[in-house]
Formats: structure tokens, C-alpha cells, sequence
């Protein structure tokens, strides 16, 4: 029985991590199209998150707590979006990350095009070619383990009625799979309140609260 060949951001880091690491010839190529295919999942996340808002927005549904520019935030991306819920009731905080596809990371995305056609001549095995290609990519897989960090897929939705409206992505042993149980101050029906901060860098207190750039990813929200 085969593997079944997973098509989310993790999985596509997990094969291009596995290509690197063998240190052949013959695997950069391979690595670059799993990094490609990883980053192009990660965008899919967040267009489907997107097409789903606009759906709501139809129905009266909006961007709750500082709309327009958190809107702008998750469209720009050019910052990273911090979004803490705090239970009304208990004063417990948890924090959500959105991470973007800087200008940075799209630039690369696309140099790695170079690597998915056929190459126009053979490259000697002692060319600096292939260490400049090989740091080229390692940055890029960093990049990429950044964007996958991130738990946080869109910005958070009211209802006219109220009710809030999250999609989230995280690992099982994250500590925000902890704050969503039966009894928890976060179920549905809960009193919350929100704040947002953004930053250029990911802050030092995120740590605890961000994924993993390994499978598997088994939570949303």
C-alpha cells in the first residue's frame, strides 16, 4: 500500500526537508518543487479563508475589531497579525498568529521556477552552481518553516447577531488545542473579547503558540 501523498504546507515541507537532507544532486530539484507546491498550498489557505469572509459579508457578517485595517493586514502581506481572545469570564488569553507571504518569500517562490523546467545543458558535478542553488533553497525552505508557523488563516468575522466566527490551523500540542475543550471559557456561547497588534517581526512571546513547520496539522477552527 502506497503513502498517501498529503498536499498541505506541512507535508510539502516534510519532502523538501527529506530532499535536502539527502544531499544528492538530483534532490534540489525535487526539493524545489515541494517548497513551491507548499507555499502555493499556504496561499490556497488563505484565498479559501478570503472567498468564505466574502460569503458572510453578503449576509451582514464583518471584519470585528478594527476592520479595515485588519483587512488590510491579511491582503498586504506585508506584517505579521497577532489576534488574542480573552475570555470575559476568566481573564485567559490566547493569541493567534497570521503569517504572510511577504514580498520576500513570493520573489523566491517564483525564482524557483528556474528549477521546474528542463535545464538547458548539463551542470558539472563541481560547479558552484549547485551550492548556490543549494543555499538558495535552504533560505527559502526558512522562509517557508516561518509561513508555516502561523495558526491564524483569516481575520476574525461577527455576526449582526454577534456571534464570532474564527478560522484557525494548528498542531494538536500547540496550546491553543488545550483552550478549546468541553468547560472552556472559549466554547460556543462564550463572552469574549479581542485585541490585535502587528508586527514586522514574529515577537518573542509568540513562541509557544506557533506550529511547527512538521506534520501533521490536525486542528482547525
Amino acid at each position: 500500500m502506497q503513502d498517501e501523498y498529503s498536499v498541505d504546507l506541512y507535508h510539502h515541507l516534510q519532502r523538501a526537508r527529506d530532499q535536502l537532507d539527502r544531499d544528492k544532486h538530483d534532490g534540489l530539484f525535487y526539493a524545489a518543487f515541494e517548497l513551491r507546491c507548499g507555499v502555493e498550498s499556504r496561499i490556497q489557505d488563505y484565498l479559501n479563508a478570503r472567498d468564505d469572509i466574502a460569503k458572510k459579508k453578503k449576509k451582514g457578517w464583518k471584519v470585528a475589531i478594527a476592520g479595515k485595517e485588519l483587512d488590510k493586514a491579511f491582503t498586504d502581506g506585508l506584517r505579521i497579525v497577532e489576534l488574542v481572545i480573552i475570555s470575559q469570564t476568566t481573564g485567559e488569553a490566547v493569541p493567534f498568529f497570521h503569517t504572510p507571504v511577504g514580498p520576500e518569500l513570493r520573489a523566491a517562490i517564483g525564482s524557483l521556477g528556474n528549477l521546474l523546467h528542463a535545464q538547458k545543458e548539463t551542470i558539472p558535478s563541481g560547479s558552484p552552481w549547485w551550492g548556490v542553488t543549494r543555499e538558495f533553497l535552504e533560505s527559502t525552505f526558512r522562509m517557508a518553516g516561518t509561513l508555516a508557523q502561523g495558526t491564524l488563516l483569516a481575520p476574525l468575522l461577527q455576526s449582526p447577531t454577534g456571534q464570532i466566527l474564527m478560522r484557525a490551523y494548528y498542531h494538536n500540542d500547540n496550546p491553543i488545542a488545550s483552550a478549546f475543550h468541553d468547560g472552556s471559557p472559549f466554547i460556543k456561547g462564550a463572552k469574549i473579547e479581542a485585541r490585535v497588534a502587528y508586527y514586522n517581526e514574529m515577537p518573542a512571546h509568540a513562541g509557544p503558540y506557533l506550529n511547527d513547520w512538521k506534520p501533521p496539522v490536525t486542528s482547525r477552527l
